[in-house]
């Protein structure tokens, strides 16, 4: 049975349950004026009880532990150490086992603009380095007509890039991601396209992990690696950034 949390002004008090039928109460709760269970509030306090679920309290502060670990290692996980990839994945983890989403990969949730936080992969485009440049990293989600677009922006130079994919949904927590083209720009002026063949495409499995409406994380790899070399990416929900690119 979940914990409750009683909220008497700006006092908090945590009782567990005890696992027994709680007593029915012989006559109404006394007003604040007359005091509560037998202890007497003071005149004209306001009481407010509030009932709250453990879970939710628990994944929140989780995620608040987790947004401050990749605050400290930001641009997009690239400055972090051995030791700090560890306290990463084991927070991540931990969020992991309360995923409140089924069947993630087919959730409405997924189609938007998402910025990514953090990656323990190598340094690459897809990480947000582009030789010895750093930027952004954004993925436009458009299930609906089987596309994604992974994003880059560098502040200076001006450069942008864009690795449009198509995806396919192969099960309730997977997309397979096939990879298209690739659209670099510097300043307005579009600078290199780049066609990957079809005939040997390049293929990524993006499992996902954990989905929430503003939070998602997930473990990419290539089709034909082990589940063990699967990266974590984090990204948060970012539809205020959609055009920060501009159209590519």
């Amino acid at each position: 049975m979940s914990a409750r949390t009683v909220q008497l002004g700006a006092r908090l008090e945590s009782r567990p349950s005890s696992g027994r039928l709680a007593r029915k109460p012989k006559g109404p709760l006394k007003s604040a004026a007359g005091g509560l269970n037998g202890r007497s509030l003071r005149r004209g306090r306001t009481t407010r009880v509030v009932i709250t679920n453990s879970a939710t309290t628990n994944i929140e502060s989780q995620k608040v532990a987790l947004y401050e670990e990749l605050e400290k290692v930001a641009p997009n996980g690239l400055i972090a150490t051995p030791d700090d990839k560890s306290r990463i994945a084991e927070i991540v983890s931990a969020i992991e086992q309360s995923n409140p989403t089924e069947a993630p990969a087919q959730s409405p949730l997924m189609p938007g603009f998402w910025r990514m936080l953090y990656t323990d992969m190598e340094p690459a485009p897809s990480s947000g380095k582009l030789g010895p440049f750093v930027g952004d990293v954004f993925q436009d989600l458009r299930p609906e007509n089987s596309l994604i677009l992974n994003l880059l922006k560098v502040g200076f130079p001006p450069i942008r890039g864009g690795l449009s994919a198509a995806l396919d949904i192969i099960s309730d927590d997977t997309w397979r991601i096939t990879f298209a083209d690739i659209n670099q720009y510097l300043g307005p002026f579009k600078v290199q396209t780049k066609l990957f063949d079809q005939e040997k495409p390049e293929v990524r499995l993006w499992r996902i992990t954990y989905l929430d409406d503003d939070l998602r994380i997930m473990r990419a790899k290539k089709e034909d690696d082990p589940d063990e070399g699967a990266f974590i990416f984090v990204l948060r929900r970012s539809e205020a950034e959609r055009f920060a690119l501009g159209q590519l």
